[in-house]
């Protein structure tokens, strides 16, 4: 991926020695080596930050106030609508929070799932570390035929974004079918003819000049990043075994040979060529690879890359702008600092929203008090080292805590301190779908996500599991769904339709991918019947040896769920756990959160019972309010077609 420019200075200063071409001779093979390993960071290396500048300003420029050096605080759209009396958030009418008094944030944006363009099939890629530096390729469908965790490598732009180096592939998936383009590039522009390039619109190609474009949107003329082809003299210069044996050739061992095209292979250069013509093919069967891009410093960058047709495509992550690694390598900032800069951010975005007509000033008055913090935002939160810390301090401050995670990090559960209520992420019912929806960086991200599932259990506090369904996606496997959530048994079940933002690069989704309410209604009364039974028959056989579970009595006695609360406005439905929040026939979803304040400073152990309250009628499930606050007024946007969700 490409570095910022103010960055590059020691690239500037590297490139000083180099005279463009990937040969080395063989004097310099230990030299090149040498500056080789000192690239890699050391144990006693000062660590960087997380959000280099142009992903900082990328994040500014969608409305997040940055914290510190991997932090951000966002307002939330439902903050601005309680303040104008137009209703709150799903978690006002589920769990009784003020969406007024409620901040948005992340103490980590980085990230370990990333998001899906494609390639169509019959695209040759080019493989990585190819023998004598000649290049292999492939077809992008032939990867369906290696073992997930025997992916290999294929060329990707090294961290300056200048070059081609070897990358390993660590995910293979079958989208399915998508529209199409062909990219069509001149056969005069160097580097010979070169077959067309098929992928989704959006996918996004590297022009030579060092620009991201999405391949719609290329035009006739402009210059593409391609593979450049070793010439006959870098071939015979890279020491093949034929050209080793030449007259006056120095004579290598085996060992010594190997290591001289591991080193000489390291890299190879880029050539531009012009684009012909970009047309549409209709849809065609695409493919994904994740490549992600490790720097010299073993962090995950922003841009990854792979060479399909000759051409460099982009191997986009999530919004393109946050980070994504497998564990903290950066700075870390303060808890205190986090906590204090974020409240403070949050504020002023609060005082600079007194403006906006319609604003009630009794909500205003109270909304600068923040009561709640929902840690979820971008990025996986609980990837902050010191999370327990943070933690605390909003709780020291009476800030209620909504921490989301994507279940990739079970020791972090297992090891995190109470919280309000803490939410693991469902997407996916098996390992394919998750490795198709989610993205994740993690070979074993299935068996990560199921152990999260499981830690589920031993916690005493508010857990829930949370399901955005997709049209398309994931939105058809009940019994796979009801499968997995008996792992966990968490005390709610939030099932929620994916909200349709727009166009943009990091996703394709379409209002076709947006289900309606009452889709969600039903998908949840027949995941709710599931479940029930799923626990049913768990119960019947705790006592067999057969149970891989090994769930036991405790796990599954006396569980059932029902469907408790609804939120048309959001498309949001939530099951909830009877024997822990439905008492003498009435729900009790909501939250007594001064009671968990004083539970938590007590600092003895306490459960969901403890801190649970009553749940108004509006709120609950066939209501006729569909979950809308009556004390505020719900506007209705004129539609082309007459219809309101």
């Amino acid at each position: 991926a490409p570095k910022e420019e103010e960055d590059s200075e020691d690239d500037d200063e590297n490139d000083d020695d180099d005279d463009g071409s990937p040969v080395v001779d063989v004097e310099d093979v230990a030299s090149t080596f040498a500056k080789a390993s000192s690239t890699k960071a050391s144990p006693t290396a000062p660590l960087r930050e997380m959000v280099t500048e142009k992903q900082a300003k990328s994040l500014k420029k969608e409305g997040y106030k940055l914290i510190g050096s991997h932090s951000a605080v966002k307002m939330c759209r439902w903050t601005k609508h309680q303040l104008r009396g137009r209703g709150g958030c799903y978690k006002h009418t589920f769990y009784g929070i003020t969406s007024s008094q409620c901040m948005e944030a992340t103490p980590s944006l980085a990230c370990a799932n990333k998001c899906v363009f494609c390639i169509a099939e019959g695209a040759k890629i080019s493989l990585g570390g190819g023998g004598n530096g000649r290049k292999k390729e492939i077809p992008i469908e032939d990867f369906g035929h290696f073992p997930s965790d025997a992916l290999p490598s294929v060329l990707a732009l090294d961290e300056s974004g200048k070059r081609l180096t070897s990358q390993q592939v660590t995910a293979f998936t079958d989208v399915g079918r998508r529209p199409c383009v062909e990219i069509v590039l001149r056969d005069d522009d160097g580097g010979g003819k070169r077959p067309p390039l098929v992928c989704t619109e959006d996918h996004r190609i590297r022009t030579f000049a060092g620009e991201w474009v999405k391949a719609g949107d290329l035009t006739a003329g402009v210059q593409v990043a391609c593979f450049s082809p070793p010439t006959d003299h870098s071939r015979s210069s890279r020491g093949d075994d034929d050209d080793d044996r030449r007259e006056g050739a120095p004579r290598l061992t085996e060992a010594g040979r190997a290591t001289l095209r591991r080193c000489l292979q390291s890299s190879w250069p880029l050539c531009g060529v012009g684009v012909a013509s970009v047309r549409r093919v209709g849809v065609r069967r695409v493919y994904d690879l994740t490549v992600p891009l490790e720097s010299s410093d073993g962090l995950f960058v922003s841009e990854g890359s792979f060479v399909a047709n000759g051409q460099v495509v982009h191997n986009c992550w999530r919004h393109h702008k946050n980070p994504v690694g497998r564990e903290w390598r950066w700075k870390a900032d303060g808890p205190e600092f986090i906590v204090e800069e974020a409240v403070q951010k949050h504020v002023q975005m609060i005082k600079e929203a007194k403006g906006i007509p319609g604003v009630k000033e009794d909500r205003w008055r109270a909304a600068l008090t923040v009561r709640h913090c929902a840690l979820s935002l971008v990025g996986e939160p609980i990837m902050y080292p010191k999370i327990n810390e943070l933690l605390g301090e909003l709780h020291r401050r009476r800030i209620s805590t909504f921490l989301v995670t994507n279940g990739q990090f079970p020791d972090a559960i297992r090891t995190l301190v109470p919280v309000t209520q803490l939410y693991v992420s469902v997407d996916a019912t098996d390992e394919a779908s998750l490795k198709k929806i989610d993205r994740p960086l993690f070979k074993d991200a299935w068996h990560r996500l199921n152990e999260c599932l499981l830690l589920l259990r031993e916690k005493k506090q508010r857990t829930v599991a949370r399901l955005t369904i997709v049209n398309g996606y994931n939105a058809d496997d009940v019994d796979g769904y009801a499968t997995l959530l008996a792992k966990g048994v968490p005390t709610l079940i939030e099932i929620k339709g994916v909200t349709f933002c727009g166009k943009s690069d990091a996703s394709d989704l379409t209002m076709e991918s947006c289900p309606w309410h009452h889709e969600i209604l039903d998908l949840s009364t027949r995941l709710c019947a599931k479940l029930n039974d799923e626990l049913r028959r768990k119960q019947a056989r705790r006592q067999s040896k057969d149970d891989d579970d090994q769930c036991g009595a405790a796990g599954v006695v006396n569980i059932e769920y029902g469907v408790a609360c609804s939120h048309k406005h959001s498309v949001s439905v939530v099951l909830a756990r009877k024997d822990e929040l439905f008492v003498d026939g009435c729900w009790e979803t909501w939250i007594d959160y001064d009671k968990f304040h004083a539970l938590v400073d007590k600092g003895e152990p306490f459960s969901v019972a403890d801190y649970r309250a009553p749940t108004p009628p509006w709120a609950l499930a066939g209501a006729e309010e569909d979950g809308f606050d009556p004390a505020d007024v719900r506007l209705y946007k004129k539609k082309a077609n007459g219809k309101s969700r």
